[in-house]
């Protein structure tokens, strides 16, 4: 299995509800994977990289990494947020 993801998916809400499930840390975006996953991960741990557990991963995210990486684009208002 490789050691990176280059998933990508989109999503059709608005955009404040999707950044709900986003979590900042410096200039960085995360899913917040406590959100997401409340039994499984810590809302001390929202990005989930504290307890992050490779059989738990791919069996219910179907990859080994939580994403890493995330680009907001809303076509509305044309922006671009990383």
């Amino acid at each position: 299995m490789p050691n990176w993801n280059y998933n990508s998916v989109t999503i059709y809400a608005p955009i404040e509800k999707v950044k709900e499930y986003f979590v900042q840390e410096e200039k960085q975006l995360y899913f917040n994977m406590y959100k997401l996953f409340a039994d499984k991960v810590p809302s001390s741990d929202p990005t989930g990289m504290e307890t992050w557990d490779f059989d738990w991963a791919v069996e219910n995210t179907g990859s080994k990494w939580f994403p890493d990486e995330i680009s907001i684009h809303d076509d509305k208002h044309d922006d671009h947020i990383t």
